[in-house]
């Protein structure tokens, strides 16, 4: 399983390699109770060379689902091309009236969509810019259409996008870097708050983030490089980008998830044996 998401009506969407009744598919939706949704179109096939992924599903206001991953076509070899990143109705069909050409190169991936409350959504991955084809880090409107006033939709650069989300206040964080192997590396690998039309506003100075949790106050548990590699640093900022020294965690092996409970205790999921020296397989619980 590389998504899961959840849909407003409480139905889950997952994505991977996955198998059910003898049918195999790449995304999958359950209904809340954790049985298969049979209303979901599970016969969408998507193709690639050499094995298609999703590794990432938004849904937007009006219940479609943006998926997007690594592969090129979805149904019939007859079908128009579907680079990296593709919509579907809310029943699960492919929606035809969708469609971006940009993502072509065979490298590039698409590793995070993310729905703003506007309804237009942020698109992240390995993406080779320079080359003139696409936006390194993109925002499209609700229709599909580029969003003239976004910076990175003008500047293209080669990208690698590990992390996005959005603060309340509509400000975009962004975990990666923007221009690799350009002159002076225009954004180097670390965790940035952009305005609103994509300007950088912060450098956290953090070093290779690769993942971020935004908490409910505002603070910022960020996962950064660590000594020995491949071991990581949980580390937590103030939303001014000042250090809060009280949160600082070893970890020998990253965490892929982060979450915050209603309490405010932070869950990290991923493949560290241990935090802070002490065994911890895999799954952890850190005090606010």
């Amino acid at each position: 399983i590389f998504a899961i998401t959840l849909q407003p009506d409480g139905k889950i969407l997952i994505s991977g390699t996955l198998w059910n009744s003898g049918i195999s598919t790449y995304i999958a939706r359950l209904n809340p109770d954790g049985t298969i949704d049979a209303s979901f179109n599970r016969t969408l096939f998507f193709q690639s060379n050499p094995y298609p992924q999703i590794y990432d599903m938004a849904v937007q206001p009006d219940g479609k689902i943006l998926v997007g991953g690594y592969f090129s076509q979805i149904g019939q070899f007859s079908n128009p091309p579907q680079y990296k990143l593709a919509r579907l109705m809310p029943d699960g069909t492919l929606d035809a009236t969708f469609g971006y050409s940009g993502y072509y190169q065979p490298i590039e991936s698409i590793r995070r969509i993310l729905v703003q409350p506007d309804g237009k959504f942020l698109v992240g991955g390995v993406i080779l810019g320079y080359a003139g084809n696409a936006p390194g880090l993109a925002r499209f409107n609700r229709d599909g259409t580029l969003d003239a006033a976004f910076k990175w939709n003008r500047d293209l650069h080669t990208a690698d996008t590990y992390d996005l989300q959005v603060q309340p206040d509509g400000k975009i964080l962004f975990a990666g870097m923007m221009g690799i192997g350009a002159p002076g590396n225009v954004l180097p690998p670390d965790l940035y708050r952009l305005n609103r039309n994509g300007e950088v506003e912060t450098r956290f100075n953090l070093s290779q983030v690769t993942k971020f949790l935004l908490q409910a106050d505002g603070k910022i548990v960020a996962q950064a490089a660590g000594q020995p590699a491949p071991g990581v640093r949980l580390r937590r900022v103030f939303s001014d980008g000042i250090a809060d020294n009280t949160f600082d965690f070893a970890l020998d092996r990253p965490a892929s998830k982060l979450v915050q409970q209603t309490d405010g205790k932070i869950l990290l999921a991923g493949s560290f044996t241990t935090i802070d020296g002490i065994r911890q397989n895999g799954l952890a619980r850190l005090n606010p």
